[in-house]
């Protein structure tokens, strides 16, 4: 990506590169695109994001090795390298299990890998959930 490239996950207001799955029916969802899901804005896909990870910490009580090997799949990732980024960006390790107050800075970290940075205006509104 040329350095004044908006990439994919911002052109689709997706920008944890959320994978379009047809069961959910996320607010704010518009068409897919190349596989990926493409919110109407911003707000939808930071949504999306905490709801998700809402649901793998209720639901499957992850730790980040868990979430990211969920989220980030070796079929698709280097999910090992993934991994330890998130881990040292957080400051957490690998077994640590999450909670919810841990959304803003694991989000931040996932964001980071994703993007290559944690936009302020996106950790800003990771902040209302």
């Amino acid at each position: 990506m040329k350095k004044n490239e908006v990439s994919l996950g911002y052109r689709l207001n997706n920008p944890f590169n959320i994978r379009f799955n047809q069961l959910n029916e996320w607010i704010g969802q518009a068409k897919p695109v190349h596989g990926f899901c493409n919110f109407e804005s911003l707000i939808y896909g930071v949504r999306a994001f905490a709801i998700l990870y809402r649901t793998y910490i209720k639901k499957y009580h992850v730790s980040i090795r868990q979430f990211v090997y969920r989220y980030a799949p070796p079929s698709e990732n280097n999910t090992q390298a993934y991994l330890r980024s998130v881990c040292r960006l957080t400051g957490f390790a690998s077994d640590y299990r999450l909670t919810p107050s841990d959304l803003v800075r694991f989000g931040a970290a996932i964001l980071q890998v994703e993007q290559g940075s944690a936009r302020a205006d996106v950790v800003a509104l990771l902040k209302l959930y």
